[in-house]
């Protein structure tokens, strides 16, 4: 009799045992897999991260790019030395297609929104720039310089 009853304990503390090694079996996978879902997640907010970093960096070069052009042309209309204008040069003609670049490959909306806004701003200072500095010489750097101090139909780009 006392075997019989230590097997019927044996079997429910086996029955126990079991129940708990399932329940914990369960709560490890859910563990698992909250931890997975979060380990995606982080994932994919630091990938929107770089991605947000790296527009913010080729903003920073194209508005880096028009204060070098505006300098240059300022350079050019006080002392009238070509040199100046190689940095406005080499960007007028795909400074707007850069910017634009960069509106594709936002990935935020709010980013978005402001290149969108930046777009004819940039456009405008360019204009502005071509103006300027295409002012006929034989008028006199004079004129150029009094045309540049003028104020400016459109927002300042840059500090």
């Amino acid at each position: 009799l006392q075997s019989s009853q230590m097997m019927i304990q044996v079997g429910g503390l086996l029955q126990r045992f079991g129940f708990g090694l399932g329940l914990a079996l369960l709560a490890a996978c859910a563990l698992v897999a909250i931890n997975e879902t979060g380990h995606i997640r982080s994932t994919a907010a630091l990938d929107d991260i770089a991605q947000a970093s790296r527009t913010r960096g080729a903003l920073n070069r194209l508005l880096q790019l028009v204060l070098d052009a505006e300098t240059g042309s300022r350079g050019y209309l006080l002392t009238g030395d070509e040199a100046y204008l190689k940095p406005y040069l080499a960007v007028r003609d795909t400074l707007v297609d850069r910017l634009r670049g960069l509106q594709e490959r936002a990935a935020i909306p709010e980013a978005d929104r402001s290149l969108d806004a930046m777009v004819p701003l940039v456009d405008a200072k360019l204009a502005y720039m071509e103006r300027t500095i295409g002012l006929p010489f034989r008028a006199g750097r004079e004129a150029q310089i009094v045309n540049f101090a003028l104020p400016q139909k459109c927002a300042v780009v840059g500090p």
